[in-house]
């Protein structure tokens, strides 16, 4: 399931909107209930989830995390809320399931961070960017041009593929993950050039002298060659293919 239909189940309208309607008796009362869960879980969502730095529409919950903001006193009331709840199936027994104990990690993660990041000078922190989306599209687009298991050496093969190609695409298709608009933390000259001053020291520090005979054999590689071995990888390709289909 995406984030992103669970945050518009779990959001302040359909709370707001069901809390209306059962007070008017349109619907079974008991979806009054339902409306607090919906609600509870939209505060805790935009705690976590704040990327501006000001109120927008109302949300006090989606902004930066400070040190006297609301989100401090609404972590420590949902820990409470969150260690009381269980999971119970449709035979009315108690089922183990990792989501409450997840949720309340990750709040003392939160709570763990900003601690260590105030401690450090930073007094603002916009929780949406603490997430793996970065990960989660650089490892899809790996895979895409390597496999979906990569060996040690085709993972770096596919990393340096994937850095002459600007990684092709930002984004992994398919992913649970918003799109990356960000560019690079660095040039590509930064990363393949090498550092004049190092090569420098390189020359002074080493003073070695070969003197071996060497013969070069120049081999020629026609355009016949190339358009062969082009040949017999698509064919091998296109066999694959129709192999699976086959079968």
């Amino acid at each position: 399931m995406k984030v992103k239909c669970a945050t518009q189940i779990f959001s302040q309208r359909v709370s707001s909107t069901m809390m209306f309607l059962s007070s008017k008796n349109l619907i079974d009362p008991s979806a009054n209930d339902t409306a607090k869960i919906c609600l509870f879980f939209d505060k805790l969502f935009d705690s976590l989830n704040g990327s501006f730095d000001g109120v927008i529409d109302g949300k006090i919950y989606r902004t930066s995390i400070k040190k006297n903001s609301p989100h401090h006193a609404l972590w420590a009331e949902r820990l409470q809320v969150l260690s009381t709840m269980k999971f119970v199936n449709k035979n009315g027994k108690t089922c183990v399931v990792p989501t409450i104990e997840n949720w309340m990690k990750t709040i003392r993660g939160f709570q763990k961070l900003f601690k260590t990041l105030y401690n450090y000078g930073i007094r603002s922190l916009l929780p949406r960017h603490v997430n793996q989306d970065s990960v989660e599209c650089f490892f899809g687009a790996a895979r895409s041009v390597s496999s979906s298991d990569p060996s040690c050496h085709a993972f770096a093969s596919a990393y340096k593929t994937l850095l002459l190609n600007n990684l092709m695409s930002f984004n992994s298709p398919g992913s649970n993950c918003e799109d990356i608009v960000e560019a690079s933390l660095t040039s590509y000259r930064n990363l393949i050039i090498k550092d004049p001053n190092d090569m420098n020291v390189v020359q002074n520090n080493c003073n070695i002298t070969v003197d071996l005979p060497v013969t070069i054999f120049n081999v020629p590689m026609g355009i016949n060659i190339l358009r062969e071995n082009v040949h017999t990888y698509i064919a091998g390709y296109i066999l694959k293919k129709t192999k699976q289909k086959l079968i």
